[in-house]
C-alpha cells in the first residue's frame, strides 16, 4: 500500500482539521434503575483523506470538507434483577460540503437498537451463570 500521506502524484497532503460541538443531557429517573440520554453534534472536517476505488487501487485523495450532524438517544433500564434493556436511535446527517465529486451517496441516516440482556444464576453455590443476549440494530 501507498503511504497515506501522498497522493497518487505523490504530493504531500495538508493535515486534517475540524471543529466539534456537542450537547447532551443524562436524566435518571426517581425510583428506577435506568438512565435517559440525548447528545445533538456538529462536527465539521477538512482536508480529510479518503479512499476512492478507482481501478481496484483505493488511492488516497484529498476531500475539501465533511460535514456530520446529528442526534442520539439512549436509554437503558435495568427491568428486574436478572432482565437489562438497552434502546438506541441515531440520526446522522453526513455530507461532503466541498468536493465537486461529491461521494457519499446510499448512507444510512438512521439507526435504531435494541439489546436485551438476561442473567439466570445458579442456586448459591452453583458453579453457573448463563447469560443470553439479544443485538438488533436496523
Amino acid at each position: 500500500l501507498p503511504p497515506l500521506d501522498v497522493g497518487a502524484s505523490g504530493n504531500l497532503f495538508e493535515p486534517e482539521t475540524g471543529r466539534q460541538y456537542e450537547a447532551g443531557i443524562k436524566y435518571e429517573p426517581p425510583g428506577w434503575n435506568a438512565m435517559l440520554t440525548a447528545a445533538v453534534f456538529d462536527i465539521v472536517r477538512d482536508d480529510v483523506i479518503r479512499f476512492d476505488a478507482v481501478g481496484a487501487t483505493f488511492q488516497p485523495r484529498q476531500t475539501g470538507q465533511i460535514t456530520s450532524r446529528g442526534l442520539e438517544l439512549e436509554a437503558v433500564a435495568s427491568l428486574t434483577d436478572s432482565l437489562d434493556l438497552r434502546l438506541a436511535y441515531t440520526y446522522l446527517d453526513p455530507e461532503i460540503t466541498e468536493d465537486p465529486d461529491g461521494g457519499l451517496e446510499g448512507l444510512v441516516t438512521r439507526v435504531a437498537t435494541v439489546d436485551g440482556t438476561l442473567s439466570l444464576s445458579s442456586p448459591d453455590g452453583g458453579p453457573t451463570v448463563i447469560r443470553a443476549e439479544l443485538p438488533c440494530a436496523s
